[in-house]
């Protein structure tokens, strides 16, 4: 209708089982309380602006890199220490094993969680089974990164 703008009619079928409950699943019963800074090296923006917008209401501090060279020149100029990597591993310029490598002599105490859309068997050993290295494979969800987060910092924030 001119002057009066669009009318929209959504028409959803009808669900006859019992859905479930709507409400959506808190990861933590109560406040995180995650202490360790999360170094997270990502290519895609959404993906690394959700990961970290989970990983800080969990309690951890991150920070952001979109590759490799970023990652490096963030760690380098972080004072304190850095508790784990969460990098893509197929990215431009470097990889995240590669990175890791990079990292490795001057973050010894950083831990690796390696994350890809493709198995882990893809990409061979590569340095993502040495000890303080896990590897979610892509699409995750909250509970299976939370998991990892446990794996490698040890009892991490807590779940419920």
């Amino acid at each position: 209708r001119p002057g009066q703008g669009a009318r929209f009619k959504i028409y959803l079928p009808a669900v006859q089982e019992n859905i479930g409950d709507l409400n959506p699943v808190k990861v933590c019963a109560e406040p995180c309380a995650g202490a360790e800074v999360i170094l997270l090296v990502e290519d895609q923006e959404l993906l690394r602006h959700l990961v970290g917008e989970l990983l800080r209401s969990w309690g951890y501090t991150v920070l952001e890199a979109s590759n490799g060279n970023e990652a490096l020149s963030i760690s380098k100029g972080q004072k304190g220490p850095i508790g784990l990597m969460v990098t893509d591993v197929e990215m431009p310029e470097m990889s995240g094993p590669e990175l890791a490598r990079h990292l490795s002599p001057l973050r010894p105490e950083m831990k690796v969680l390696f994350m890809s859309g493709y198995t882990m068997e893809t990409f061979g050993q590569d340095g993502m089974s040495q000890a303080g290295t896990e590897f979610l494979q892509k699409p995750f969800t909250a509970t299976a990164l939370l998991s990892r987060l446990k794996d490698l910092l040890g009892a991490g924030p807590p779940n419920g």
